[in-house]
C-alpha cells in the first residue's frame, strides 16, 4: 500500500499497463425508454479494463488487455477495434464460448444491466499472459474476472506473481450480485479481495452495495482499515 503523496518510481518496463478482464459487447439502447417498446440497440466496445487501456493508450502511454472472446463475430468486432486503436492483441484469448454481452437500457439514475457471459470467464493463465505481467509496470481489473470460475484462478495467480514482483496492482470493486453465482457471498469475495492491492476506485454505487449507504469520508475510511 501507498500514501497519493507519495513519490512512486516504476522500474523500466516495455508496458505501462495491463489489464486483465471482461472485453465484452455493450448493447446500448437508443431512448430512455425502459419498456418493451424499446426496439433499438447500439453494439459498441465495451468492459471496463478494455477501456481503460484504450485510454492509458490514447494517453501516449503504452497497453494490453488480457481478455478472451468467442470464435464468432462479435469477437473478430471487439478485436478489429482493439488494432484499429494500434492495441497489441496477443494477450485476447479466443474460445469456444459466445462473446460476452451486456444489455443495457439508458436512464437517467443508475441503469440496470442483463449479462450474458460466455467467453471472458474462460481467460487462461498462460505463458503469454504471464510474460505480459511480468513486463508491466500496473496490471488492473475489475470485479467481472473475480466473480466466477475459471478466470477467478486467473486472477489470483496474476495477484500472487505481481505482488512476488512488485507491480503495482489496481482494482475497481464494481460489484454487481447479478455476475456471482446464486448463494455465493460475493460481497465477503470482494473484501477479501481489497488487502491484497494498492488501488481501489469504487464508484459511490459500489461502495454502497459493499459497506452500506455512507459518507464519502467513510466509505474510503471503510476500504483503507481493510488494507
Amino acid at each position: 500500500m501507498f500514501h497519493f503523496q507519495d513519490k512512486l518510481v516504476f522500474p523500466d518496463k516495455k508496458n505501462d499497463v495491463l489489464t486483465v478482464g471482461e472485453l465484452l459487447i455493450d448493447m446500448m439502447s437508443e431512448t430512455y425508454d425502459d419498456n418493451e417498446n424499446n426496439m433499438n440497440y447500439h453494439k459498441l466496445f465495451g468492459g471496463s479494463p478494455s477501456n481503460i487501456a484504450m485510454n492509458v493508450k490514447r494517453l501516449g502511454f503504452h497497453s494490453i488487455v488480457a481478455s478472451a472472446v468467442g470464435e464468432d463475430d462479435l469477437g473478430s468486432f471487439l478485436i478489429n477495434r482493439l488494432k484499429s486503436a494500434d492495441m497489441d492483441t496477443r494477450c485476447v484469448q479466443r474460445n469456444d464460448y459466445s462473446t460476452s454481452m451486456v444489455v443495457v437500457t439508458k436512464s437517467k439514475s443508475t441503469p440496470i444491466p442483463i449479462f450474458y457471459r460466455g467467453a471472458d470467464s474462460h481467460l487462461a493463465f498462460t505463458s503469454t499472459l504471464e510474460e505480459a505481467l511480468l513486463h508491466s509496470k500496473i496490471v488492473h481489473f475489475s470485479c467481472w474476472p473475480i466473480s466466477t470460475a475459471p478466470v477467478r484462478q486467473t486472477i489470483e495467480k496474476v495477484i500472487e506473481i505481481a505482488k512476488k514482483n512488485h507491480i503495482l496492482i489496481g482494482f475497481d470493486p464494481n460489484y454487481h450480485p447479478m455476475i456471482w453465482q446464486k448463494g455465493e457471498d460475493g460481497v465477503q469475495y470482494v473484501k477479501s479481495i481489497i488487502h491484497k492491492v494498492d488501488i481501489i476506485k469504487p464508484s459511490e454505487d459500489d461502495a454502497e452495495r459493499l459497506f452500506g449507504k455512507d459518507s464519502h469520508e467513510n466509505q474510503i475510511a471503510k476500504q483503507y482499515r481493510r488494507t
